[in-house]
């Protein structure tokens, strides 16, 4: 069975934090109904029953601290150009698409040139990305990256 790299309590605290954006977990209010240690063992059968059916659960990464949100609430990433020389003063960001018949993502430049792309084009386009820099980050350091 696969090995998750989250505990039971980490993914109980995720599933209350859900629940009551306010909790806090580790200094319960008089008033505070939950049941920690039901939740916690609640997380763990999940857990279990992931793993038995081959599913491994990771912990997500930090989110970047670049990381803003529009004034409409959407996730946005913005870095400036690294190649200066080409494309002087223009951002890139990548943004929280406001469709709502379909999860999608707008990456471009902050200026209005940008694609409108879904979860799979997503995924090709990182796929893409990934394979140039596996061939060219060896190629730019002169060895393996």
């Amino acid at each position: 069975m696969p090995e998750h790299n989250v505990t039971a309590e980490e993914v109980a605290r995720a599933m209350a934090k859900a629940y009551e954006p306010d909790l806090d977990w580790d200094n319960p209010a008089e008033t505070d109904l939950l049941d920690r240690k039901t939740l916690t063992e609640s997380a763990q059968k999940l857990l279990d029953s992931l793993a038995a059916a081959s599913y491994r659960v990771e912990r997500m990464p930090e989110r970047s601290p670049d990381m803003r949100h529009t004034n409409r609430g959407f996730a946005i990433w913005e870095f400036p150009n690294a190649d200066y020389r080409v494309e002087p003063e223009r951002t890139v960001t990548v943004q929280e698409s406001s469709l709502a018949t379909e999860q999608r993502v707008w990456v471009g430049y902050s200026d209005g040139e940008r694609m409108h792309l879904t979860i799979d084009a997503a995924r090709e386009l990182k796929d893409a990305l990934s394979a140039w820099l596996d061939y060219a980050a060896p190629v730019a350091t002169g060895g393996e990256s």
